[in-house]
């Protein structure tokens, strides 16, 4: 089963993402959330890294968080080399404008997901 880390700092988009994975089978156990982007660096530097059992598959990664934004903690994430297992990122934002998708791609995110996010673009992420 995939293990998913969710980067999201609003509580309201935190249920709904919850609420869609468990109804897309995922026990609460087969994914994590954490509030900020260096949170998530923590995270996947800790799972990822080389002694980990099970690393995270999949990050649905919040482009504008505090602390940390989105695009920084994936530029961090893809160039840190204790990442043994890299997983797949994908951004979701609510400013879906043009060059979002360009700059998500340009600090190695895999694709990109305009808020709010639909059952059936979340299934397509998670099938690819």
């Amino acid at each position: 089963p995939m293990y998913i880390l969710c980067a999201e700092d609003n509580a309201v988009n935190r249920t709904l993402l919850s609420k869609m994975l468990v109804k897309l089978g995922y026990s609460n156990s087969s994914f994590r959330f954490v509030v900020n982007g260096q949170d998530a660096v923590n995270a996947i530097h800790q799972e990822n890294g080389a002694s980990s059992e099970r690393p995270f598959d999949l990050v649905l990664m919040d482009v504008f968080m505090p602390i940390m934004d989105g695009i920084e903690a994936t530029r961090s994430i893809r160039s840190d080399g204790d990442v043994i297992s890299q997983p797949c990122i994908v951004a979701l934002t609510a400013n879906a404008m043009r060059g979002d998708d360009e700059r998500s791609k340009e600090a190695g995110m895999d694709m990109h997901l305009a808020k709010p996010v639909s059952l059936q673009a979340l299934t397509s992420a998670l099938s690819q």
